[in-house]
């Protein structure tokens, strides 16, 4: 199936404030892909940005609830 992307680790989610992408080389086994966890060694993780400022959220300030939430 070749190299592609795995997932993203957001600057929120890690101690180091990086954004980094994941990518894998997926195999497919009587149609079934078993995906690796995040944290695999397995993946190739490589840092798009170091140490991004990690925003907070203030309800009504910058960002507000679902119609549904109000």
């Amino acid at each position: 199936m070749g190299y592609m992307a795995h997932g993203f680790t957001y600057p929120d989610e890690n101690p180091d404030h990086d954004f980094i992408v994941r990518f894998w080389h997926p195999i497919m086994r009587n149609g079934v892909i078993e995906f690796e966890r995040p944290d695999s060694d397995k993946l190739d993780c490589r840092t798009i940005r170091e140490q991004q400022s990690v925003k907070s959220f203030v309800i009504g300030e910058n960002m507000s609830l679902a119609e549904d939430e109000r």
